[in-house]
């Protein structure tokens, strides 16, 4: 019987528009999570539009990339990922999710490096989504190649497969080849203030969401209270 290493077995999933699509998409999102995240995401852009009827697109395509640290009541664990503005093919807008769900209840982050490069992995994913149009194919192996940002698990025993063999050493270069250039990026990604490790292993009925520091945008940080909401996807879409 072979022992393998410790490997977080977190699942990166991801949800929005694409410019490359005419529809929504998605993959590896539990249909139980993507009805809690969707039916938010909708009714905050319900929420732009009553608000402001006509300059309601400007602002939500200029808002920014927004980290977060969730807790979501899908699966009660926590959830960590990158949220921003995006449209469809025939310019209909809608935000694009790329996150990490812990792999079982308790499950902590891991080190601030592992999680930033999952964090930059995630931001260029969705970048790269928007700007190049990348394909929904072309965005899944992106996403799936991000490292995780929970701690590992305990090993996992299996019966030794050759053909399990070649396809984990084919996957394994692929990671290694991306993650080279999500920890470039990570050097860019900043993680919220203060101790924010206690603050998200605290989390409850709170959510916390950051911009990591740009050009165009300085750091922002937002402690929401309760479960996402209207109010919340204003703070997020709609700041001036």
């Amino acid at each position: 019987m072979e022992v393998r290493g410790m490997q977080a077995q977190s699942s990166v999933a991801w949800y929005g528009k694409l410019p490359s699509l005419g529809d929504f998409a998605g993959r590896r999102m539990s249909h139980a999570l993507t009805t809690e995240w969707d039916t938010w995401l909708r009714a905050g852009m319900d929420e732009l539009r009553r608000t402001d009827d006509t300059g309601w697109p400007d602002t939500f395509v200029n808002a920014p990339l927004w980290f977060f640290i969730a807790r979501v009541a899908a699966s009660g664990s926590p959830v960590i990922g990158a949220l921003a503005p995006s449209m469809d093919r025939v310019g209909r807008y809608y935000p694009l999710t790329v996150m990490a769900t812990a792999p079982r209840a308790g499950c902590a982050l891991a080190d601030d490096a592992a999680v930033k490069a999952f964090l930059a992995g995630a931001r260029a994913a969705i970048v790269d989504a928007r700007r190049r149009t990348l394909s929904v194919d072309e965005l899944d192996r992106r996403v799936n190649q991000l490292p995780s940002p929970f701690e590992a698990g305990p090993a996992v025993e299996r019966e030794p497969s050759l053909i399990h063999d070649i396809l984990s050493d084919l996957s394994e270069a692929s990671r290694a080849h991306q993650s080279v250039a999500n920890e470039q990026q990570a050097e860019n990604v900043l993680l919220p203030a203060g101790d924010w490790r206690m603050r998200a292993a605290n989390l409850r009925e709170q959510s916390l969401w950051w911009v990591s520091p740009t050009i165009r945008v300085g750091y922002q940080e937002l402690l929401h209270e309760g479960a996402c909401d209207r109010w919340l996807f204003t703070q997020l879409f709609a700041r001036t």
